[in-house]
């Protein structure tokens, strides 16, 4: 058997990349190690790039032929073709230089498939090009699925990851900050199950699992969930039930009596049953129960301009889910971030969608349900939607304001959602609605002396419907630029001089 030499792991970050490296720790079995490596660099007979007859032009082969065929644009092919032949060419190279082994056997479709792979995961501005798509261009068996995985692992993967979306980017940034910043969580639950899954009475999760629930799959599907969010939190409750069922049978070990004590140590949710404080025990369900500032009033507006509320029966049950919901375009992020940091939400919740009837369009969004969040936005004047009733944004009416500023904020938040400033011959500062009343409402309060307009739309399913748009006076716009304690949308900025 060989000698087991200690190693060392080693993380490496450049920039956005992070990779593990290990250093062996002994110093004499480095050196001979270094000593024999560089012999056989040296020395071997290379079954490299060389040794593979053609094998840069039959992979180009292959790649212009898959390339061809995916259902994308002309210029998405062209730069598919480019990126593929520069990480070719870089292969080849590293092959050269005895840094990578290319076999002989190699399987050329395999290689250029897991090349067009690589670059539809690791650059922008292309269309999503999965495995089982490039199989079938390249007329490759199905299991050639893993072996495209493998390739791209051994060779790629390091070199060219996956490309991370700036939202995925924000989530893994800020999920560990906004953890760390309200010192929720010292003992994080994949651990703790983990940790109580090794130190049980029971050989076995599917034993676990039924002692607990009566179930063998519910210790597994508790590590699944954990794993995927980082930041979920069981109550107090099912883990005080845990820790009794252990010890009313005589299981509960100093061990693991340790064990549930840290773990409970936790900002955790008093109650189990109530979801949305396992994975944000620290979120203000009430942050709009009274609109007193002018952010929350900036909020409201935003909300009013971009969010909805909906509700829909509990299947087998006599109660009603309240969902609350708001969603932008990527480009609007920045107003996500800090709508969440407002309410003090956990960033897991943010998520990208994919419109439906838009190609290559993403949106943005943020979605829970609480009856209690909801309940407080429509008692400050959000309707609520549902399948027998109009939409929100054709029903809604302006909300009362005894504070002019408070007014002032709610404009902009709404502004910055659906306002737009007009160009051509003048630049004007305008808000729209599906609601005439609301575009009146806004009219009457701040005495504006400009006419309602009236534009007409085709609708999803066909139908003609109205849209009602509002100029608003440059004095009046400025006067919403001066709210300077607004971190508002920066792209909607804009100071007119009288």
């Amino acid at each position: 058997m060989e000698n087991q030499h200690k190693k060392k792991k080693i993380l490496e970050c450049n920039n956005d990349e992070c990779a593990i490296k290990y250093e062996i720790e002994d110093d004499n079995y480095r050196d001979q190690h270094l000593f024999e490596t560089q012999y056989f660099n040296e020395n071997k007979t290379s079954l490299s790039a060389f040794n593979v007859p053609n094998f840069r032009e039959r992979v180009m082969e292959q790649i212009e032929m898959i390339t061809k065929l995916i259902d994308c644009t002309n210029e998405q092919k062209k730069i598919i073709l480019s990126k593929s032949e520069e990480i070719l060419n870089a292969h080849i190279l590293r092959a050269e230089r005895n840094e990578i082994v290319i076999q002989k056997n190699t399987n050329i479709k395999v290689v250029a498939s897991t090349i067009i792979w690589t670059v539809a995961l690791s650059f922008e501005k292309l269309p999503k090009i999965t495995r089982k798509v490039i199989v079938k261009l390249a007329k490759l068996k199905k299991k050639s699925i893993n072996n495209i995985s493998r390739y791209y692992i051994k060779y790629f993967k390091n070199l060219y990851p996956r490309n991370i979306r700036y939202v995925d980017r924000f989530r893994q940034q800020n999920i560990k900050q906004w953890a760390d910043s309200n010192k929720i969580i010292k003992y994080r639950t994949i651990d703790f199950l983990e940790d109580f899954v090794r130190n049980s009475p029971f050989i076995y999760k599917t034993d676990l699992s039924k002692f607990l629930d009566n179930g063998q799959g519910y210790i597994n599907k508790k590590m699944q969930d954990a794993r995927k969010n980082t930041t979920l939190l069981y109550g107090k409750d099912l883990i005080l039930e845990w820790k009794g069922k252990l010890g009313r049978h005589g299981f509960l070990t100093p061990q693991l009596e340790k064990l549930f004590n840290h773990y409970l140590e936790n900002s955790l949710p008093i109650n189990n049953r109530m979801q949305i404080f396992k994975t944000d025990p620290k979120i203000n369900l009430n942050y709009f129960k009274n609109i007193d500032s002018i952010e929350k009033s900036y909020w409201l507006g935003w909300l009013f301009a971009e969010a909805w509320i909906s509700v829909s029966q509990k299947f087998n049950r006599n109660s009603q889910d309240y969902y609350f919901g708001v969603e932008v375009e990527c480009n609007d992020m920045i107003l996500i971030k800090r709508f969440i940091k407002a309410i003090e939400m956990n960033p897991y919740k943010v998520v990208v969608n994919k419109r439906h009837d838009k190609k290559d369009y993403y949106m943005v969004r943020v979605m829970f349900s609480n009856e209690l969040f909801v309940s407080n936005l429509v008692n400050n004047g959000f309707p609520v939607a549902s399948r027998h009733t109009e939409k929100k944004s054709g029903v809604i009416r302006m909300p009362y304001f005894n504070d002019r500023s408070f007014a002032l904020a709610f404009l902009l938040g709404y502004f910055d959602g659906d306002g737009s400033i007009s160009s051509g011959d003048r630049f004007r500062p305008r808000i729209k609605s599906k609601s005439k009343e609301f575009i009146k409402d806004i009219q009457d309060y701040f005495n504006i002396s400009y006419n309602i307009e009236t534009y007409q739309y085709i609708k999803n399913d066909g139908n003609i419907g109205k849209s009602f748009k509002l100029e608003l006076p440059r004095h009046l716009f400025n006067k919403m630029m001066d709210l300077d304690e607004l971190d508002s949308l920066d792209r909607k900025r804009f100071y007119f001089t009288e």
